[in-house]
This record gives C-alpha cells, sequence and structure tokens, in this order.
C-alpha cells in the first residue's frame, strides 16, 4: 500500500455563494453512487439527507472536497455511518470531507489521492477551536476510534500539515482499501493499410516493367538456359502475378509500417 497523503486544509465554519454539488448515479440492481463534490456549506447535510433518503445501505459517497463547515459535515458523516453507506476520495478529500470519509462502513482511497486532517480553528483569526475539537472528539469516538487516533488526527495546528504513511494508518487503525489509479493506455501500432496499399502497387507495377523489358528474367534465374519447356513457361506466367503481389505485400508491408 503506498502513502496516503494527509494535506492540511482548512477546518472552519465558513460561507461561500455556491454549496456542494451533491447527484446521485445508479449502476443497476441496488448499485447506487453519491457524489459529493466542492466545499461543503451549512445546509449541505440537509440536502445530503433528501437526496440519499431513498438509497440502499450499499451506496457508495465518493468524496472531493477540500473541507468546509464542521457541524454540516459531520452531520453528513454521522447520516453515512447510520445508514451504512460506504465511502470513497479518488483525488483530494480534505479537512471535514476526510472526516466523512471515516464514517464509511468500507472506506476506499485510490492510490494517488490525498486526504487531510487537522485541527479546527475559528475563523477568521485562524485560531485552534477548542469546542470544535471536542465535537470532532466525540464524533471520532462514536465512529469506534481510539483516544491515540482522535488525537492524531486532530493535534496538528491548522497552520501545518501531518503526513499519514501506510505505517501510520496501520498503527492508528485507519482501514481503507487501496486501489490502482488507472493506467494510460499504451498506444497501439496500428497497420497503415492505405501506405502498405499503395506500397504493393508500386512494387508490382516495378516488378511488372521489369518483366516486360526482359530487365528481370525469373524464368532465366529459376532455369538454365535451354532447360525452359513450354510448361514451365505457361506454369512461370500462371503463378508469377500472384506471387509479385505476395512478395510486393510483405515488402510493402515492411518498407511503409
Amino acid at each position: 500500500m503506498k502513502a496516503i497523503l494527509l494535506a492540511s486544509s482548512m477546518l472552519a465554519m465558513i460561507t461561500a455563494a455556491n454549496a456542494a454539488d451533491i447527484s446521485t448515479k445508479y449502476h443497476g440492481g441496488v448499485a447506487w453512487d453519491v457524489y459529493v463534490t466542492g466545499e461543503i456549506k451549512p445546509g449541505d447535510d440537509e440536502r445530503f439527507s433528501r437526496v440519499t433518503r431513498q438509497l440502499p445501505s450499499s451506496a457508495v459517497v465518493v468524496l472531493s472536497s477540500p473541507g468546509g463547515d464542521v457541524v454540516a459535515g459531520l452531520n453528513i458523516g454521522e447520516e453515512i455511518s447510520a445508514r451504512q453507506f460506504e465511502t470513497a476520495t479518488l483525488d483530494r478529500c480534505a479537512s471535514v470531507c476526510g472526516l466523512i470519509w471515516l464514517a464509511g462502513s468500507h472506506r476506499i482511497v485510490r492510490e494517488d489521492a490525498h486526504l487531510g486532517f487537522h485541527a479546527a480553528y475559528n475563523y477568521p483569526d485562524g485560531s485552534v477551536s477548542p469546542n470544535a475539537n471536542a465535537v470532532i472528539g466525540a464524533y471520532l469516538n462514536r465512529l469506534g476510534f481510539s483516544y491515540s487516533t482522535i488525537d492524531f488526527l486532530t493535534r496538528t495546528s491548522p497552520d501545518s500539515m501531518h503526513w499519514l504513511t501506510s505505517d501510520l494508518a496501520a498503527k492508528y487503525g485507519i482501514d481503507a482499501w487501496v486501489f490502482p489509479r488507472p493506467q494510460e493506455p499504451e498506444s497501439v501500432q496500428r497497420p497503415n493499410v492505405w501506405m502498405t496499399v499503395i506500397g504493393t502497387i508500386a512494387i508490382v507495377i516495378f516488378l511488372l516493367g521489369a518483366w516486360k523489358r526482359r530487365k528481370f528474367d525469373l524464368g532465366a534465374m529459376l532455369f538454365p538456359a535451354g532447360k525452359l519447356t513450354t510448361f514451365d513457361k505457361v506454369l512461370l506466367g500462371v503463378t508469377a502475378v500472384p506471387v509479385t503481389v505476395l512478395v510486393g505485400g510483405i515488402l510493402g508491408a515492411w518498407m511503409f509500417l
């Protein structure tokens, strides 16, 4: 398991113009994905509840967010835990988004994704908020994390970051299914059909022209002088063209591909 990055990001109660985008995708049967994208704002917890109200417990909540409002985020995490949804992140999920991710019944992370945690702080002065961190501690305790893990997740000051390796994740009981990033498709060398055809035609024309001018005497090459019978001439006449085309095709493919 490759290192999981804990990137520091804002974990504060702030507001902005645009709320997170919350949408669903149906894959058939009981397979649903819920996408939470963008900064989490007050009221997003209510929107999340409305969007997921009819979904089965097999749903996967796919998170991509820099963080946002603590109360809304923790409420989303509480609902995920109660509904036994799985959580996943494919790119970046920091601050309260990371706390939401921890609520999944199973946690999924792509190997190149970034997960961030640190202490909550007061906006706008940036001072650590003991009250918010106490609420976060209670939330993490309800999710089943130990006191040492809670301390690890909330001890880092807001202006710094803590990096998590696979060893640290195992030490603090942060289990996840890690899957590899998609591989770039390898370029496939496809035959250049038109160039092969053009090359073959050119070679055939050259060979036939040489034959006609007797500069390329296939009979003389295959049979000694004076031993070319009428049958041999007929056989050569029948086979010369297909053999020439075959040879020309092979040479054309070799020359032009």
